[in-house]
């Protein structure tokens, strides 16, 4: 089944994505069609979106305990109905919209004990798409931006699919030269998938103050070095002391 969500926050339940025929959801609760596909139909705001949590926020608060890191969606849903302090203020990178994609790539590494161990990474996230500060257009990662900056963005799904495998010699004669690809598709996102990668995405510092502050440390970061109070060490000497480090634990 697929559940399709409109830019007005109405719920509809249709057998697949072209049925003309389809049921509008009454109940306030998204938690029974967690394992539906889902569209999200042109126009639907990320604050559209995360109004329909809401009312399940105390499940959603159980279901996604590890994803959330054990913290309340109420307390990032509260900065997203909030105003913007600096309304003005806007960041180098403008974000155009938020995109829900899966990323999927095929990793190998050497394992001392294992041997060759081989791994597939499968999963939903979420992330911006818009200008960078070079003036060119590509994702942008949403973690350090307060939620008052994203809800008027659009969210848009993107069923798209690029396995990439870089640095795996043995397909090396099928990739991609350009982008990496291994295969490339298309694939469906369920409605658990889309509120996993958001709620992972706005959490992944922690609470709001522990975004806020670990931000603002970076920030400082980058003025130190800008200004030339930091003293950058080059990568040349930094390897050199790890590997002499290195050296001193293997004998």
């Amino acid at each position: 089944m697929i559940i399709e969500i409109t830019k007005s926050g109405k719920i509809f339940r249709k057998l697949h994505e072209d049925s003309k025929k389809k049921t509008t959801i009454k109940s306030i609760s998204l938690i029974p069609y967690l394992g539906d596909n889902i569209i999200i139909s042109k126009g639907t705001t990320f604050e559209t979106f995360m109004d329909l949590l809401t009312p399940d926020r105390k499940l959603i608060n159980m279901i996604f305990f590890s994803d959330i890191k054990g913290l309340d969606i109420m307390e990032f849903i509260k900065e997203m109905k909030s105003e913007l302090k600096n309304a003005d203020e806007d960041d180098k990178m403008k974000i155009d919209y938020l995109v829900i994609k899966r990323n999927f790539s095929y990793n190998e590494y050497k394992d001392e004990t294992l041997g060759l161990e081989r791994y597939f990474d499968y999963y939903a996230l979420l992330e911006g798409y818009g200008d960078w500060s070079n003036k060119t257009k590509g994702a942008i990662a949403v973690d350090f931006t307060p939620l008052n900056k994203l809800k008027n963005l659009h969210l848009v799904i993107d069923n798209e699919i690029n396995i990439t495998a870089f640095g795996v010699r043995k397909f090396k004669n099928i990739i991609n030269k350009k982008n990496g690809s291994l295969i490339m598709g298309k694939c469906e996102i369920t409605l658990y998938e889309v509120i996993k990668a958001i709620l992972y995405e706005i959490t992944w510092h922690g609470n709001i103050s522990q975004r806020n502050e670990r931000r603002k440390d970076l920030e400082d970061r980058v003025n130190d070095v800008k200004s030339g109070k930091a003293e950058l060490i080059p990568w040349s000497k930094v390897k050199k002391m790890l590997n002499e480090k290195l050296a001193k634990k293997t004998k």
